[in-house]
């Protein structure tokens, strides 16, 4: 297995704006050429074109690549050597033209050595591209017809690598924007086109999209200026496609026009926090080694939250790598469980520390490893791209397992964050700064293309990893307010970065390990201190409107805080009963927190309980307020068997006012008119008054 990777960008500019004069092959015969694109190993690629149906070496029309060292039967014992043999690697060679028979069909027979493929052959008839093929394996067959394409052929479904990437989960009443990838495999250029949609064969919407000039073989992603909106929960199949190209032509191959696309409409997460102020919390075992948690360092619910699917990450060693625990139904009488691991998450996913799900059902994972080759020399690691497809993700071993992408600018990453599409937010522990990777389109699995990623890094300030490399330091996206919030682990504090803004120029002074469409720094950006005392070793972090909660592995204690203001103002803190270490934290689809308890293998939920429930409170002892209302004092009046430890003084929305240490009055002159919360707390129990201020 070889995890070097592909470092060139493709620039491609093809198209057919007018029939092109062909006169250089007998009338009946076309011209056949071929674009070949090699990987990091170009040595170890031979190809041949024979007529379609003959084996390799039969009737060779012409062939290219290693034809010194290689042959139709070669793949036996990889060559090692290849100095002037072959093609260039990392390299765009054009093949050219072979005059073919009009309408024939031929193969490409294309041998890697290695046998891991990597070679991607474009075909073209008399300049048009018609077909694109890659190899992943050992040997290949590739058969085309030469014919060049006709007028018209836009292709709205998945191909090559690309899908689209959009939510497939909406909260009802939200309007989602449907987005459609076109693609031209057509002579003729498009400049204007009818984007349509249909829900559950429902009336047909549409809408004409002008001032296009989309090419042969070239791409472009377009928008519906009708979304669609619905307002009762559901599943809803929407089927999309193009049509009236340049104003009535129609497409000539259908087989390609149609996407569909299955849309769940469904509720929000409630936002039950302040429930938890003030109150002790019971918790409940979800899953546990019994179901093969093994360290589990983080949890993520699958973005379609009518499915209640809980994904845990196994750390486990770098020996053996993470992998991950899928739960279905979670906390309910039904739910089941599912492991998962990856063919090679030796590499792909070593010591993870976190994972995050975008809305597009991928997700990534952030490596706790410097070096994913576990060679000792180069650093080369950093985030992965995986899919949510449990009929792709945890499949068989092969050559470079089942992730979508990878990209290796962050050593000891600590937290990860998703922003949009496949953009996600990194801790790089190694740099002690903050990256935005841009995987863009991923590579499929199995694949290596790394060209059109864009990577960002976001150094105006430092932040620090966990000395022992043990405990994760994570991250989260408010993605309505575009703030980066981020556990700064080594420096005991929470940081946040304003992301929409800062200026992108310059290059970093460390790396790059692969070649990228961009590798570049952003500097002038906004950022905070949030929370800068009263954290021992923090980990765990989300965000839901005015309230972040943030765990502290060492006290096993979760921290509430209102974040309207800053630096955020910590509103109450319980500690979890039974746990040994909690690292990350997640406000599941039922607005309650779930959390990973590392030490005993498992993952709990927490919820806010009466002191009767956990049988802490004395039988017959008792606690008044009195008066409510009140315009300045308020006693505090308790039976002689119950001493008073803390009283803690909030407004409404649980925001601290102040906090007394064994009094049994309070003065609340200087409050103005309105209702407050009182907290009392004794040695075993809680105790919350709404109190009155006149």
């Amino acid at each position: 297995m070889k995890y070097t990777i592909l470092i060139f960008t493709i620039m491609l500019f093809l198209g057919g704006i007018s029939k092109i004069s062909y006169a250089q092959c007998p009338i009946g015969q076309v011209e056949v050429s071929f674009q070949i694109i090699t990987d990091d190993y170009a040595m170890e690629g031979y190809w041949e074109l024979v007529p379609v149906g003959n084996v390799c070496g039969v009737g060779t029309i012409t062939s290219g690549g290693n034809t010194v060292q290689l042959n139709c039967t070669s793949g036996g014992t990889p060559i090692t050597s290849s100095i002037g043999n072959g093609y260039n690697d990392n390299t765009t060679v054009n093949v050219p033209f072979t005059c073919l028979t009009q309408g024939g069909q031929y193969d490409i027979k294309y041998i890697d050595d290695y046998g891991d493929g990597g070679f991607i052959f474009r075909v073209k008839v008399n300049g048009y591209i018609i077909k694109q093929f890659t190899g992943s394996g050992s040997t290949h067959t590739f058969t085309f017809t030469a014919n060049e394409p006709p007028n018209f052929d836009i292709a709205s479904s998945k191909y090559d690598n690309t899908t689209l990437l959009q939510k497939n989960y909406v909260i009802n009443g939200t309007p989602l924007n449907l987005k459609l990838k076109a693609f031209n495999w057509g002579k003729q250029t498009i400049s204007s086109m009818k984007f349509n949609y249909q829900v559950n064969a429902g009336s047909i919407v549409n809408n004409t999209i002008t001032g296009l000039s989309l090419l042969n073989y070239s791409d472009t992603i377009l928008t519906s200026t009708m979304p669609f909106s619905s307002t009762t929960n559901g599943n809803y199949t929407i089927k999309m496609w193009y049509s009236d190209f340049n104003g009535s032509n129609v497409d000539s191959i259908h087989s390609n026009d149609t996407t569909t696309k299955f849309v769940t409409v469904g509720n929000d997460i409630p936002n039950i926090i302040s429930s938890y102020i003030g109150y002790f919390v019971k918790d409940t075992t979800i899953v546990n080694s019994a179901n093969q948690v093994s360290t589990p360092t983080d949890i993520d619910f699958h973005p379609n939250l009518s499915r209640n699917e809980m994904w845990v990450l196994n750390r486990n060693t770098e020996a053996i790598g993470g992998t991950s625990v899928i739960v279905s139904n979670t906390g309910t009488a039904t739910q089941t469980s599912v492991y998962k691991e990856d063919g090679n998450n030796w590499h792909f996913m070593s010591l993870p520390t976190a994972m995050a799900f975008g809305e597009n059902e991928n997700f990534g994972t952030s490596p706790g490893v410097f070096d994913a080759n576990h060679n000792g020399g180069t650093p080369f690691t950093g985030p992965s791209l995986w899919t949510s497809d449990l009929a792709i993700y945890g499949g068989p071993a092969s050559g470079n397992g089942d992730h979508l992408d990878m990209l290796h600018e962050s050593p000891y990453s600590q937290g990860i964050a998703w922003d949009n599409e496949n953009v996600y937010w990194v801790f790089d522990g190694y740099n002690n700064d903050i990256v935005r990777y841009d995987f863009a389109q991923d590579h499929e699995p199995g694949q290596d293309y790394h060209g059109d990623a864009i990577i960002r890094r976001y150094a105006d300030f430092a932040v620090a990893k966990d000395p022992n490399d043990m405990i994760p330091s994570h991250v989260v996206l408010d993605k309505e307010k575009k703030w980066l919030y981020i556990v700064d682990h080594g420096n005991k504090r929470v940081m946040r970065i304003n992301i929409q803004t800062g200026i992108v120029g310059g290059i970093p002074i460390w790396g790059p390990h692969e070649t990228t469409h961009e590798y570049s720094m952003v500097t002038g950006y906004t950022y905070e201190t949030v929370v800068s005392a009263g954290l021992d070793k923090p980990c765990g972090i989300d965000v839901i409107d005015k309230r972040m909660i943030v765990t502290d592995y060492a006290t096993n204690q979760v921290i509430f805080y209102d974040i309207t203001t800053m630096p955020a103002v910590e509103l109450y803190r319980v500690t979890v009963p039974n746990t040994n270490g909690i690292m990350g934290i997640k406000i599941g689809p039922d607005g309650k927190l779930y959390m990973t308890d590392y030490g005993n293998n498992r993952v709990i939920k927490i919820e806010p309980t009466t002191p009767n429930a956990l049988n802490e409170i004395e039988e017959n002892s008792t606690i008044t307020v009195t008066p409510n209302p009140s315009s300045d004092i308020v006693n505090i009046q308790h039976s002689t068997n119950v001493s008073i430890n803390k009283i803690i003084l909030s407004d409404i929305n649980g925001r601290i006012l102040n906090t007394y240490l064994s009094v049994d009055k309070i003065n609340i002159t200087n409050l103005a008119a309105g209702q407050y919360m009182l907290t009392v707390q004794t040695s075993n129990r809680t105790k919350i008054f709404k109190i009155l201020k006149k």
